[in-house]
């Protein structure tokens, strides 16, 4: 995978006046050097600040590629930046075959997503998305985050400020978004892949499907580039090939009325818990059970792990809180994080390692266990002992495995009494859950002992084990499921 070659920056351009300003066809995740963008036209507004001007002669042609892959993201999305290790895995299988192109669809309920792909069509303009992508994912702070971001790119803060209130870095996300929601793309991640939709983050085999099928095409064809691009498009999404080939302007679309839905915190899911290893806070006999599946490289269970803390300490008395782990493959040494956070919970230590592995979210590497352990005064040959026996990795599998019969993907994901509760979510929304589930609890305890109370509200609870494409219900085939 590379960025669009120069040519089909140029193509790009002309095409859609200042699209490729944002776009910017960028080198995504490799190494390869880089490549200078045309200089971009300027760009009528109007009242909304919607760039109007586009000019549809297309001339330049690209000399490869043979599938144009366009990334719809939001960078307040969690699941937008778990994707990337998917498009990582896209740019190792199929090298310049594959031309990725990262469009903007900021959400209006991802408060600081604007402000983000701002500061991603600055870095867009000089061809550097990819040295501030992960930056941009992290959890973002009024300032701090704009300061990094200029550092990298080398710009002083008069000159970031300059671009950041330029009314044409707004109108030209306002663009893409407006071109999103014209072809019905409502959430983050979707991918167009020479025209064909997919939505969400999905894993390889789904991409590749589509990848190699377009490959074998461009190849029978004896075509690639960007007239093979126009041509799929068109046959494959012709409105969103008149928007990105033709200067099309795309209307401001309103979103769809909302399907009335029971929503998951009306499911309960069976989601077990172990009294012995996992890491708890709170009571046994708590009315309410807390499960939280977290990952200590993930930006988003660093911020919810607080507001798991400050639940605990308003609830010392009604919320037992459970630790779980689901540690991501694209979260560098994130089930190591793991093993040692289960290693400290040992000797009686989880919470200060947490804190620990979350104050070092960037830098942590096994090399630092024991200057992390030294800090907590932890034994050394204990930990040492843990660390090797493998009994780590044995619940970390366990746990895992919870999360996914309970369909719990990406961290965190919670469980309050068998209810769900994805993403980092404010701690309102978790103390509204909590309250109404402590309610509905004092009124089985009238019923039920308190040791067995959180056996008996999950029993029967959802369970799903999906093996391919295939998905099978625990509760009703048991063992005889593969």
């Amino acid at each position: 995978m590379t960025s669009a070659h120069p040519s089909l920056q140029s193509a790009l351009l002309t095409t859609t006046g200042a699209l490729l300003t944002t776009t910017a066809l960028l080198m995504l995740l490799t190494g390869c050097a880089h490549l200078p963008a045309p200089p971009a036209k300027p760009a009528t507004q109007t009242a909304v600040g919607v760039a109007t001007e586009r000019t549809p002669d297309v001339v330049a042609q690209a000399e490869k590629g043979r599938v144009l892959l366009l990334e719809f993201t939001s960078f307040q999305c969690m699941f937008c930046a778990r994707s990337q290790s998917t498009i990582e895995e896209i740019s190792k299988r199929y090298g310049d075959q594959v031309i990725v192109v990262t469009l903007h669809n900021p959400l209006p309920f991802h408060k600081f997503a604007l402000p983000r792909a701002k500061l991603a069509v600055v870095a867009q303009r000089r061809d550097q998305l990819g040295l501030v992508k992960q930056e941009l994912f992290e959890p973002y702070v009024a300032g701090v985050t704009e300061a990094t971001v200029g550092a990298l790119l080398k710009m002083s803060p008069e000159e970031l400020k300059r671009e950041l209130s330029d009314p044409e870095t707004g109108a030209l996300v306002e663009h893409q978004r407006r071109i999103a929601k014209a072809v019905g793309i409502w959430g983050t991640p979707a991918f167009s892949i020479n025209g064909h939709v997919l939505k969400g983050a999905q894993p390889l085999p789904s991409f590749a499907e589509i990848i190699d099928a377009e490959i074998e095409l461009s190849k029978k064809a004896e075509a690639q580039g960007n007239a093979w691009f126009r041509s799929r498009f068109k046959e494959n999404a012709p409105e969103l090939h008149d928007y990105l080939f033709e200067g099309k302007e795309p209307p401001e679309v309103k979103a769809p009325p909302r399907k009335k839905s029971a929503g998951p915190v009306d499911k309960i899911y069976y989601v077990p818990v172990d009294h012995e290893r996992d890491a708890v806070v709170g009571p046994r006999d708590a009315p309410v059970t807390v499960v939280s599946f977290i990952g200590f490289k993930c930006p988003f269970s660093k911020r919810f792990f607080e507001t798991l803390k400050r639940l605990a300490a308003e609830y010392p008395e009604d919320v037992r809180l459970h630790i779980k782990h689901s540690p991501l493959k694209f979260h560098e040494y994130s089930r190591e994080r793991a093993q040692l956070f289960l290693c400290a919970n040992e000797q009686g230590k989880f919470l200060e390692m947490a804190d620990l592995l979350f104050e070092n979210i960037q830098t942590y590497s096994p090399k630092k266990a024991g200057d992390l352990a030294r800090k907590l005064k932890l034994d050394q040959r204990l930990l040492s002992e843990c660390l090797k026996s493998g009994r780590t990795d044995e619940q970390i599998n366990a746990d895992q495995l919870v999360a996914s019969e309970a369909s719990a993907r990406g961290t965190p994901y919670t469980f309050v009494n068998g209810r769900k509760l994805s993403g980092a979510r404010p701690f309102e929304d978790l103390k509204s859950l909590v309250d109404r589930e402590l309610k509905g609890a004092r009124e089985r305890l009238k019923t039920t002992a308190p040791a067995e109370l959180y056996a008996t509200i999950i029993a029967g609870g959802e369970r799903k084990r999906v093996v391919g494409k295939v998905s099978y219900d625990l509760n009703r085939q048991g063992d005889s499921a593969p």
